[in-house]
């Protein structure tokens, strides 16, 4: 009879005490070394445990505080265009942003090709923090043309961003995106209050008005901890 591998005690362990409440939603587990003692095990053991809980969704980290259980992650379904704020907002939390930079650039050989605009057209480029109840869940860098929206200012970016677009007569139609895990660098860390390589989803996406005509492009980060995508597919 094969072994069980010591990690999947622990998570079993740590799974077992989430569904009984001794571990309670967003209330920190054991930590690291007593989980060791425990065990017996390595850290490195632990880690890999608490490593899979977390992208589970089970878990999550709190830069310099330890680790917590989850309330569960928000679903992006993938039916439909919503919004960080509509997301959120659907799950019963509060959202908000955090505006870290507008400014005016020249859009370079990349940015131009998603916008399809000349290199060097002036565009907005954007970042904000997406927060979920007061935590950080996504940084974000939106780069628009700045004629569509010329004029604008920090405070018109505090909220959903579908929903002031929709206020100035753009009517939003689609989203091509592409979605892949990637591992946090230390200001996208900093920024969303995780440790540094923690995994993350990287999220691309260009947003098209009613004409085809692309309005803006957006990279944007979020939490693997916090965020999953539901697709459905189709055999054709």
């Amino acid at each position: 009879m094969a072994t069980v591998p010591k990690y999947a005690l622990i998570e079993e362990f740590i799974k077992t005490n989430i569904q009984n409440g001794t571990f309670k939603k967003n209330e920190p587990i054991y930590t690291e070394r007593k989980l060791c003692e425990v065990f017996k095990v390595t850290r490195m053991t632990v880690r890999q445990a608490i490593n899979n809980l977390v992208s589970e969704g089970y878990l999550y980290r709190q830069k310099g505080s330890g680790t917590y259980v989850s309330d569960g992650k928000v679903t992006k379904p993938s039916s439909g265009l919503t919004s960080f704020t509509e997301d959120i907002l659907s799950s019963g939390m509060t959202p908000r942003s955090k505006v870290l930079s507008l400014e005016i650039i020249e859009a370079t050989e990349r940015i131009a090709a998603k916008l399809d605009i000349p290199i060097g057209e002036s565009v907005y480029q954007m970042e904000r923090i997406r927060f979920a109840d007061d935590e950080a869940w996504g940084l974000e860098t939106v780069f628009r043309p700045v004629h569509f929206t010329p004029g604008i200012r920090k405070e018109d970016l505090a909220g959903s961003m579908f929903e002031d677009l929709e206020k100035r007569g753009l009517k939003i139609a689609y989203s091509d995106q592409t979605i892949e895990a990637v591992l946090a660098y230390k200001t996208t860390a900093e920024h969303l209050n995780i440790a540094e390589d923690e995994p993350i989803l990287l999220i691309k996406s260009t947003t098209y008005l009613d004409n085809d005509v692309p309005l803006q492009y957006t990279k944007s980060f979020y939490r693997g901890d916090r965020y999953k995508f539901s697709y459905r597919a189709i055999r054709r």
